[in-house]
């Protein structure tokens, strides 16, 4: 008998957790474009990663790579957004 969860699974049910949170906020304030969901996804997703960490550090470097893409990737989307409702 197990009494402790296994990292992956916490990572899972951490980032479950997360995106069942982000689609609840997100359509409770009626957005509907799908770039915000895939967005807040794909950060949650990293942001859960470095909480759990399930993995080893070489692993976890190209992680933090790939989500430094992401949070630039995040920041254009939302500079875009923000500059469209400027104008």
């Amino acid at each position: 008998m197990r009494t402790r969860m296994d990292n992956i699974e916490v990572l899972i049910l951490t980032y479950g957790c997360l995106i069942f949170s982000t689609v609840f906020i997100l359509s409770y304030l009626t957005v509907n474009q799908l770039e915000y969901y895939l967005t807040a996804f794909a950060v949650e997703f990293f942001a859960a990663i470095l909480v759990t960490s399930p993995y080893r550090q070489s692993e976890t470097r190209r992680q933090m790579v790939i989500g430094i893409v992401f949070i630039v990737i995040f920041i254009a989307i939302v500079l875009r957004q923000v500059l469209l409702i400027v104008k």
